[in-house]
């Protein structure tokens, strides 16, 4: 009896042993289906879309097809936050946002994002409009002010991650200061406790938002790729062959081998993930090089030179140094059907990629059938679209098909149509431009400032909602007439 005593007790510490490696372990799952907590929101969340598109066009849908509208939100520092809050002033206004599944963010709008779910979270605000008064309170700031920074609470955060992981990047100073910046009134913790676990908990709990999409670039050898973060999870098509690969959003950052990882480092915060998201610091030459060109052949109306100009770039190097980029464990490393073999990569704002996050929106998985893009680039009213031509170049480098972006259906100065309307699956593009010109690193702005970018993106929306309608109607029309 003893004896059978001591198997029970050593069974019973061997369960245990691997129940705990089993809960906190997390593995890397390959291939591009959507996490199952993504797939379980949408679904949720599209009868609430349909009741809302119903009313925006003023039309029953009943058991018609009808489009997944999606928001693309381009970034810009503080000037795209601002005029991407006026765009999501617009679409509250008008009731499409819900109507919308996705919302995908980059650089400056993901600093508009991040900030605004976590507060729906802890209860301070309710919509976009209550969020419009706290934002002008925060930006109305001297941005590097020490005297007004919580120094104490930075250095806190500071010190636990160089206890936990050993070592402090740039990223993790940026990312305190956006996060004093822009969350430090939340909590005890001056926003530091914030992570995405927060907001997983919030999309667990309704349906009241599009699904939040964030992007940053992989920057360890040219083009660079998108890498996809989602609250649930981290995606790039990178790093296996031929197939893509993800894991959970609270393991990001963990040291992985052979496709497992033991969880033992606490999820990362919401600061860390703003600061690689928007991290205009970490530019190398070919960057700043790409940047001017664009700027020049954008009025030249020869923009498919850049792309030679690239490859030119990428043989002499000059993609290879750059300031300070966030290294991260690479999670595929060890796997046999990894491409990436190294042990960690460099993350990058996905801005040096292009600057409208459509990769996430294009995903076939996805399907959006309508796209709506704020554009607040510095270069969003030059000739050309400049924007806009990477993408195109992108969609063609993947197969994807496009409408022409010569030809749109809708022409004026800051809001361009373009839709093919012989192909239903090919998705409609309704672009919106910011032609306030605000410097990129302008990190401080005074109501008068505020209320120019907000009023001007909020304004343009509002007065050609009728052409979004119209635009929405027309591809349910086609989707129908292919049933």
């Amino acid at each position: 009896m003893k004896r059978f005593s001591n198997i029970k007790y050593f069974f019973g510490i061997y369960l245990v042993f691997f129940c705990t490696i089993f809960i906190n372990a997390s593995r890397v799952v390959i291939g591009d289906d959507l996490c199952e907590e993504e797939v379980s929101y949408i679904q949720k969340r599209m009868p609430f879309v349909q009741k809302h598109l119903e009313k925006f066009i003023g039309n029953r849908i009943g058991n018609k097809e009808y489009p997944k509208i999606s928001f693309c939100l381009s970034g810009g520092g503080y000037r795209s936050m601002i005029s991407c809050l006026g765009f999501m002033l617009a679409v509250e206004k008008i009731g499409l946002l819900s109507a919308t599944t996705y919302m995908s963010a980059l650089s400056g709008s993901s600093w508009l994002l991040i900030p605004f779910l976590a507060r729906i979270f802890s209860g301070e605000i309710g919509s976009f409009e209550e969020y419009n008064f706290k934002l002008r309170e925060l930006v109305n700031n001297h941005f590097f002010n020490p005297f007004s920074l919580k120094i104490k609470a930075i250095e806190k955060i500071l010190k636990e991650k160089h206890k936990l992981r050993g070592k402090v990047e740039l990223v993790d100073f940026w990312g305190a200061l956006l996060t004093e910046r822009l969350m430090g009134d939340i909590g005890e913790n001056s926003g530091f406790d914030l992570s995405f676990k927060q907001i997983r908990t919030l999309l667990r709990e309704g349906r009241r938002f599009p699904f939040p999409l964030f992007s940053a670039s992989m920057a360890h050898q040219f083009p660079y790729h998108w890498l996809e973060v989602s609250p649930f999870a981290v995606y790039n098509d990178l790093l296996f062959l031929q197939m893509g690969g993800s894991i959970q959003t609270k393991a990001f950052g963990n040291v992985f081998e052979n496709g497992y990882s033991e969880c033992l480092w606490p999820e990362e915060n919401l600061g860390f993930f703003m600061g690689i998201l928007g991290s205009p610091y970490a530019m190398s030459v070919g960057d700043v090089l790409n940047f001017s060109l664009q700027a020049i052949l954008s009025r030249l109306y020869k923009f498919s030179w850049l792309f030679k100009f690239e490859n030119f770039f990428e043989k002499l190097h000059l993609y290879n140094h750059r300031i300070s980029p966030t290294i991260i464990p690479n999670f595929s490393y060890g796997m046999r059907k990894a491409y990436f073999k190294f042990g960690s990569f460099e993350l990058i704002d996905g801005g040096f990629k292009f600057n409208l996050p459509f990769g996430p929106l294009l995903r076939k998985e996805r399907s959006s059938d309508i796209i709506i893009v704020c554009d607040a680039s510095s270069d969003a009213c030059s000739s050309g679209m400049p924007e806009l031509e990477l993408v195109k170049h992108y969609a063609k480098s993947r197969a994807i098909l496009l409408p022409d972006f010569d030809n749109p259906v809708v022409d004026m100065d800051n809001l361009k149509i373009f839709a093919d309307n012989s192909d239903f699956t090919i998705p409609t593009i309704i672009y919106f431009s910011n032609s306030i010109m605000e410097p990129t690193l302008e990190m401080d702005y005074p109501e008068e400032e505020f209320n120019k970018l907000t009023c001007f993106m909020d304004d343009l929306v509002c007065e050609n909602k009728d052409l979004i309608v119209a635009a929405i109607k027309e591809k349910i029309c086609l989707m129908n007439q292919s049933v």
